[in-house]
């Protein structure tokens, strides 16, 4: 539920990492990975809308989106 709720305010990359942290995780990725899931109508959603956009710096970041940069920073 709260990972839930962390997507649907579309946090910057640092107040995921905070509120990962506060769920007791050392890296995002293990919010992301254990508790992310979303719903396979999110999921389409998402994809509808960002097929429909281009990337902007302020675009609201995707789950990809976030697991790319984790993975870049080693984190």
């Amino acid at each position: 539920m709260i990972v839930s709720e962390m997507y649907a305010r579309e946090l910057s990359i640092a107040e995921f990492k905070a509120w990962s942290q506060n769920l007791g995780h050392e890296k995002p990725m293990t919010t992301l990975t254990s508790y992310g899931k979303l719903s396979l109508e999110e999921q389409g959603r998402l994809v509808r809308n960002a097929s429909q956009r281009t990337k902007s710096s302020d675009s609201p970041l995707t789950r990809r989106d976030i697991e790319d940069i984790l993975t870049q920073r080693g984190l």
